[in-house]
């Protein structure tokens, strides 16, 4: 995440509760599944490692998504 002052607050998202296996684009980190033709869900978890603490300050980031079908 980036604020106007160019400041950056570090995080990592991830496919489970434990937070071990990343999400990303790596063949490693990809959410696979078989779609069943209806609306599902998809679990999204964030963690903020420690890092120094930055100023106060609106943060801002977009994730994006593909699906491929």
């Amino acid at each position: 995440m980036r604020a106007a002052n160019g400041r950056e607050v570090i995080y990592g998202l991830y496919r489970d509760p434990a937070r071990t296996q990343g999400w990303g684009n790596t063949a490693t980190t990809l959410l696979t599944g078989t779609g069943t033709g209806v609306s599902q869900s998809v679990p999204l978890y964030g963690r903020v490692p420690p890092q120094p603490t930055p100023p106060p300050a609106v943060y801002t980031d977009s994730v994006l998504v593909t699906i491929e079908y």
